[in-house]
């Protein structure tokens, strides 16, 4: 706070604007005044210390003419004092004595009966966690406000409270009611003396359009302003456009092609799309439709359902994530295709090379698949299902060890049957290497067993659950027969929980994955 003293000539050749200034005859502090009163032009406000007949020390506060402040100023701590700050509230401290504490509420005006703008002059210090509120009702013409500190919480409902109105007895009374005008207001604010009045918000209004330019480059505008009336005191603006434009004259019109619409039907895979130079057609001498007006689309059965189909509609691709649509249901779904494996072609259904994703789920979750193609995942067993249903294929297994050893297994007529189980249809054995032969899927009885997870036990082991015992997902016949693809990912540990083909010991990757059957 910055005190006037003698030698600061230059604050006293300029204008002091009115101050709101504490206003007190005799408090014990500065800082117990709890009355304000706004000064004239060019006062400022003063705290002075005097001493009664008794003794007592007391303060009188409130305004002066800033060159009688100059003039009498004093900062002595033991005899009287006079001394003068040119800001609001600034005389709740001085003379030695402390102001307001740094950690407080805002100081608000504070009269709980309603009174005409300017007329209150109480004030109150609130607490921390308050603010100041004002309200304000309509009366004959006249709006008066109730001002008070209320919780930051409550004024955050937006919920206007009760207002204190001479002769409220008069205006809450039905059959004899007073006639008030509908001019209620509700603010809440967190400033010093910030809640001296309050106003009804306005919504902004459009005024008129002005008249249109003139015409230029085949356009003319016009405009309107938000101020029939302008948005005030929080009100919305005006909703829309504040500019026009149209067409004028006769200038060239240049064309746009229409959408693209079937012109043929679909033969040999291929549709003919068409399109009109129409929207809007070219005018006085405006430009025709850059492009071609007709294309070619894939279609129909020539979707791909497989890598396979994927291959004989372009035998350049190489291994990678492709997008399928399923032969029954038409979903697109993200596979990837090994291209390049025994004449490529082949549909990954499971691929398994770093333990990212956890193998050990629901049904939901192998009936719809999971993972990412790029990476870990399985495929769902509704989609091999509708792959496999209608086709003949041949089913492959790859795996490698912890040692860096490789193996495959080949078997012919793979397929899952129709049902909510999945059941594992798969022919002889065609060919192998690195794998040890005693172990296929006949002789673990996969084949013809129903696909079993923690959650939906239809192996053949009355005794357990054989999904939840060896931690995976599976064709289950028994639990203990060397072949878990889907189990716990854990090279070279050897334990039935592991993910293993022809033995317990841990696999470092697996694929399993399927294409047409090669014809003879």
């Amino acid at each position: 706070m910055r005190w006037l003293i003698a030698v600061s000539w230059l604050f006293y050749a300029q204008k002091v604007e009115a101050l709101t200034c504490l206003t007190c005859d005799n408090v014990e502090q500065p800082r117990h005044c709890t009355t304000v009163m706004t000064c004239p032009d060019n006062d400022v406000c003063f705290v002075e210390r005097k001493i009664n007949s008794f003794g007592e020390e007391g303060y009188a506060l409130g305004c002066m003419r800033d060159n009688v402040c100059r003039n009498i100023t004093s900062t002595s701590s033991t005899s009287q004092c006079s001394q003068c700050c040119n800001k609001d509230l600034c005389n709740h401290e001085g003379c030695g004595k402390p102001g307001y504490p740094d950690s407080r509420g805002p100081v608000c005006y504070n009269c709980i009966e309603a009174v005409s703008d300017g007329r209150c002059h109480h004030i109150d210090l609130c607490r921390r966690g308050e603010v100041c509120s004002v309200s304000g009702k309509g009366m004959f013409g006249t709006t008066v406000f109730a001002s008070k500190c209320l919780l930051q919480e409550i004024c955050g409902t937006r919920q206007i409270p009760n207002l204190d109105i001479i002769g409220k007895r008069g205006y809450k009374t039905s059959s004899n009611s007073r006639s008030f005008d509908v001019h209620d207001c509700f603010q809440c604010c967190s400033g010093d003396l910030c809640n001296k009045n309050c106003h009804n918000s306005v919504d902004g209004q459009w005024g008129d359009w002005n008249p249109w330019s003139a015409c230029t480059n085949c356009n003319q505008t016009r405009n309107r302003q938000c101020n029939n009336p302008p948005p005030e005191y929080g009100g919305k603006t005006c909703v829309g456009n504040s500019q026009q434009t149209q067409e004028c004259g006769m200038c060239p019109v240049d064309g746009q092609w229409g959408e693209w619409i079937p012109s043929s039907a679909c033969t040999k895979c291929n549709q003919t799309m068409s399109r009109q130079c129409n929207s809007p057609a070219p005018e006085r001498g405006g430009k025709g439709c850059i492009g071609n007006p007709s294309q070619t689309q894939e279609c129909g059965v020539c979707l791909a359902k497989d890598c396979s189909d994927l291959q004989r509609i372009d035998s350049t691709l190489h291994s990678g994530v492709y997008t399928i649509t399923t032969p029954l249901s038409h979903t697109k779904v993200q596979v990837f295709c090994d291209m390049e494996t025994d004449g490529g072609g082949w549909t990954i259904f499971q691929r398994r090379f770093n333990g990212s994703v956890d193998f050990y789920r629901n049904f939901s979750d192998y009936e719809n698949e999971f993972g990412h193609a790029a990476g870990e995942y399985w495929l769902g067993l509704k989609y091999i299902y509708e792959i496999t249903s209608h086709r003949s294929l041949q089913l492959r297994v790859n795996i490698s060890r912890y040692d860096g050893r490789t193996g495959y297994d080949v078997y012919g007529n793979f397929s899952l049957r129709q049902g909510t189980n999945y059941t594992l249809n798969l022919g002889e054995r065609l060919m192998s290497q690195g794998v040890d032969t005693r172990y296929t899927f006949l002789i673990n009885g996969a084949v013809g067993r129903d696909f079993s997870t923690y959650d939906h036990d239809v192996d053949l082991y009355p005794e357990a659950n054989c999904a939840a015992i060896v931690k995976g997902g599976w064709w289950y016949s028994a639990c203990f027969y060397y072949m878990n693809l889907n189990g716990l990912y854990s090279p070279e540990t050897d334990d039935q929980t592991t993910m293993s083909y022809d033995s317990n010991v841990g696999l470092e990757s697996s694929t399993i994955m399927f294409k047409d059957m090669v014809k003879k």
